[in-house]
């Protein structure tokens, strides 16, 4: 989500606001359910980790 929103300043919370909601209607509900369907693999990898930093390419 914050690579739609790098480098935008907004002039305040109201405009990001406005922002993140346009890109929650505006992304495919399969998106999501990809997301939330990677998420216990993530939170392994997390936990074999011990919590240490990963870069986004290695997740």
């Amino acid at each position: 989500m914050k690579n739609p929103l790098r480098g935008h300043r907004f002039p305040d919370s109201d405009a990001l606001h406005d922002a993140v909601r346009e890109w929650v209607r505006d992304t495919p509900k399969q998106w999501f359910r990809e997301a939330i369907r990677k998420l216990p693999e993530r939170w392994r990898r997390c936990i074999n980790l011990q919590g240490e930093y990963v870069e986004w390419a290695e997740v």
